[in-house]
């Protein structure tokens, strides 16, 4: 038997468990506070707003980015469109929803 412990604090046991996924935001070793870049304390995700940080000229995209989804598909899309703004020209954000 498996006992597994829940995001609130809960415990379970069980015969089989088939997967348990959690992640965290690896940032806590960045710096991110010393240069201004604010994070989510619940998740270490880095605050932001269309990829921008509060930090000019640092940006973030993916599963470290907060209010974001966990795809890796998202993150590429919206890599792309980050790329696109700051280097083409190009005025659209990713649209999260």
């Amino acid at each position: 038997q498996t006992k597994v412990l829940f995001s609130d604090g809960t415990e379970e046991v069980y015969d089989t468990v088939l997967a348990a996924v959690g992640r965290m935001a690896d940032t806590d070793k960045l710096g991110l506070e010393s240069v201004g870049v604010e994070t989510n304390p619940k998740n270490r995700r880095i605050i932001g707003k269309f990829e921008q940080t509060h930090c000019p000229n640092i940006y973030a995209i993916g599963d470290v980015l907060d209010k974001t989804p966990e795809l890796t598909p998202v993150a590429i899309q919206a890599g792309l469109y980050l790329a696109r703004r700051l280097f083409g020209g190009d005025k659209e954000a990713m649209d999260y929803q």
